[in-house]
């Protein structure tokens, strides 16, 4: 197109754009956009918010804010993904009040909201810990169809986090009821959730699955599901320190599958080391009162 002199339209712009910003390749997307400004390209809303996206992953936040004030000047700013932009550029640096401001200019000024900005509130209201509008949003955004992984995963960390251990359990079983296909991270979560419950044979089915679907299981949740077998009097590397002296072998079994695995990663035996001496150090707490 250069080279026979066609000028680019704003779509085809906004077009290469998105794709250097997917391919993380802003280098290019910068090239680009100050070539725009020199061939007296006028740029629209859907350029100024990926431009937004493009400041906000280089940490260029006041950029990112004086690109939204243009938007705003220049009367251009309509467009529900805009806002939300904006708004995950503050959430990125801890910033959670300014992004509900913008999310909430946003429905002042009578633009729609739909699942992205429902996401970007509910993650506000997470951060902040305000339970009642953090459930409020995610039944609005469960209208928009099933939440995401990231969003029940928002939600189950909060309830987590406040102590909420019913409304996780509430939470927990409907995903499973509507067969919701857990990510890594939301894996975790649940897992976590079971072991602090003490929900064994829920916690070594979900562990088989991640293992089934080739996914990594990470440190800190493998020694949580050792501390839970540990906990109940069933985990074969604490055979000789339990009271108990029938332990159940299809625990000790799948105790016995988890260790195997937390040894094998890098780390894994210093890990190990270290939950072995709290145990200990709580067993004799124990022993003494």
């Amino acid at each position: 197109m250069k080279a026979q002199g066609i000028a680019p339209s704003n779509y085809t712009c906004a077009s290469l754009l998105a794709l250097y910003y997917k391919n993380e390749d802003y280098s290019k997307a910068l090239l680009l956009f100050s070539e725009m400004e020199n061939s007296k390209i006028i740029p629209d809303e859907v350029i100024y918010g990926i431009l937004i996206r493009i400041y906000g992953k280089l940490g260029l936040y006041e950029e990112a804010e004086q690109t939204f004030e243009e938007i705003e000047k220049v009367g251009l700013l309509s467009d529900e993904q805009t806002y939300v932009a904006m708004a995950q550029v503050h959430l990125n640096i801890g910033d959670h009040d300014r992004a509900l401001e913008v999310l909430e200019s946003m429905t002042t000024r009578n633009v729609k909201p739909s699942h992205f900005s429902y996401s970007a509130l509910l993650r506000c209201y997470v951060a902040k810990e305000d339970i009642a509008a953090a459930e409020a949003t995610f039944r609005a955004l469960s209208q928009h169809g099933l939440p995401d992984a990231f969003c029940c995963n928002d939600l189950l960390r909060l309830y987590m986090r406040l102590g909420h251990l019913e409304k996780a359990r509430a939470l927990v079983l409907k995903m499973r009821q509507d067969d919701f296909q857990l990510d890594e991270d939301l894996s975790m979560t649940v897992m976590e959730f079971y072991c602090k419950s003490s929900m064994i044979k829920d916690a070594d089915k979900l562990f088989k699955d991640i293992q089934r679907n080739r996914k990594t299981v990470k440190i800190p949740t493998m020694l949580l599901l050792i501390e839970m077998y540990a906990r109940n009097r069933s985990c074969v590397i604490l055979k000789e320190h339990s009271s108990s002296k029938a332990l159940d072998e299809t625990d000790s079994l799948a105790a016995s599958v988890v260790l195997k695995s937390l040894l094998d990663m890098p780390g894994g035996l210093s890990s190990v080391s270290l939950l072995i001496s709290k145990l200990a150090r709580e067993g004799e707490q124990a022993r003494s009162n």
